[in-house]
């Protein structure tokens, strides 16, 4: 029964308030007949399969009439956890005995074997959870064993205190895949980080599982989830969030760059306004006067301005400007003029001579 795809199940029961959601079809098995049993209050209709159905075919069945009746889609993505609660068979004096008996039925029912071989010696039953020595619990990674050894079963009452752990760790394992699925995915958005590393410290407060304290409650959660690969999904969640945190800060310091950039810009601009009526106080100041030599030379662009008349300062901003853009660009320029120069030199059709061949030019002109 704890695998999906086996059909094993021939008869299912509804309450009366899910009848409403379930679609009929030809395909479909009928509703079967009432039961005289209820249900918190409600009647329970039993459904006959004339083929065995599947636990995965049965379970869809039930949430998808739960999302009709409340007027919402679920997930058809469900996990399977068989939960097996027994007693032992009176067929030997004590507990003891009946492991060592019936080891090998112990160890195919806690492993879910059902092949034709036997089970190699290497594999058990694992830890025995239980922290009474009237039953014992035995974890593995798709199904727990309950075996009571003084008694009958559990109550269902009483299954709960079982039930409920295993549902909590069970709990948290697909929070975590939730969480391992979103992290590789993250945007580097302030608020969607925000929110997963929000989503991220709760479940990371609760793996550490302080809200249980009775027993052996604890040692379950913790080893069913570490059945599960929740060690695993946390380092990939860890190892997600560390890079995602690279690639924002990366992301922030380019904004930055940006915004400093923009900032840097804005004020030239002011500059250079505040700057045209000293340039043009300047710039009247400077007409008449003549230098030799090498000042002359350097003198000679501030002499030119200062014959524009009004646009004068406008001059000397452009040039600075571009002198300011020459310097910037003329490292880019650099760099792309090296990456490309060595293509040039292969192009198609372009002819390579051998290293032994030696070529001389005669030229009638010189």
């Amino acid at each position: 029964m704890s695998i999906a795809k086996t059909p094993c199940i021939t008869m299912s029961t509804f309450p009366e308030p899910l009848l409403a959601g379930l679609r009929t079809t030809r395909r479909r098995p009928p509703l079967g007949t009432w039961l005289e049993d209820l249900d918190a209050g409600a009647r329970l209709r039993e459904m006959s399969f004339d083929q065995p159905c599947t636990i995965e075919d049965v379970l869809g069945r039930h949430l998808e009439a739960i999302g009709a009746t409340i007027g919402y889609r679920l997930p058809q993505s469900f996990n399977i956890y068989a939960t097996v609660m027994t007693a032992a068979g009176r067929c030997c004096n004590s507990h003891q005995e009946w492991k060592r008996a019936h080891r090998s039925e112990l160890r195919t029912i806690a492993a879910r074997w059902f092949g034709e071989d036997e089970l190699s010696d290497n594999v058990d039953e694992g830890r025995d959870y239980s922290s009474t020595r009237s039953s014992s619990l035995h974890l593995n990674l798709a199904s727990a064993l309950h075996i009571t050894w003084r008694g009958k079963p559990p109550s269902p009452m009483r299954e709960l205190y079982t039930v409920l752990v295993i549902e909590y760790g069970m709990l948290l394992y697909w929070r975590l895949a939730e969480i391992e699925r979103r992290a590789p995915r993250l945007s580097t958005g302030d608020r969607a980080l925000t929110v997963l590393y929000r989503d991220i410290i709760q479940l990371f407060a609760e793996l550490r599982q302080g809200s249980i304290r009775y027993g052996s409650a604890r040692d379950i959660s913790r080893s069913l989830i570490r059945h599960l690969g929740g060690d695993d999904m946390r380092a990939v969640i860890e190892t997600s969030l560390s890079l995602g945190a690279q690639a924002y800060a990366a992301k922030r310091a380019a904004t930055d760059a940006r915004r400093s950039l923009g900032i840097a810009l804005l004020g030239a601009i002011i500059a250079a306004l505040v700057a045209v009526p000293v340039l043009s106080d300047l710039l009247d100041g400077a007409q008449g006067e003549a230098f030799g030599g090498f000042a002359g030379v350097l003198y000679a662009p501030i002499e030119w301005a200062a014959g524009l008349g009004p646009w004068g300062p406008w001059a000397i901003l452009g040039l600075a400007f571009t002198a300011g853009a020459v310097v910037w660009l003329a490292p880019i320029a650099l760099k792309a003029t090296t990456l490309r120069l060595p293509r040039l030199f292969r192009r198609r059709g372009s002819f390579t001579a051998p290293p032994n061949v030696q070529f001389t030019i005669d030229d009638d002109d010189a």
